[in-house]
């Protein structure tokens, strides 16, 4: 069962990313178990990170995230195709194994 705050949080993240995407510079996640459940979670915000400028965001901390390889690659599709100015991306204790993929 996904825990019902989480899925607001997540829910009101993404509508305050379809508004302020284009215009935002840094976002920190870290901490927050996205990858508990990868359908509910990283897919909305695959889909948001996706709409945004790619010369906005810099600073994507997703740390401690529980991401996994299967959530990490699909985040790394909006990232490669949408997020060229991305400086900063923190991956730390997300238990990955698949190099490959950074």
């Amino acid at each position: 069962a996904t825990p019902p705050l989480l899925r607001l949080l997540v829910a009101s993240l993404s509508t305050f990313l379809a508004v302020r995407g284009p215009k935002l510079k840094t976002l920190e996640l870290g901490g927050l178990p996205l990858g508990q459940d990868l359908v509910s979670y990283v897919a909305p915000l695959t889909s948001v990170l996706s709409a945004c400028s790619p010369n906005a965001l810099h600073w994507l901390g997703l740390g401690n995230c529980r991401l996994g390889n299967r959530g990490l690659e699909l985040l790394m599709i909006p990232l490669q195709k949408s997020l060229r100015a991305l400086k900063a991306l923190l991956l730390n204790d997300n238990n990955l194994s698949d190099v490959q993929l950074v």
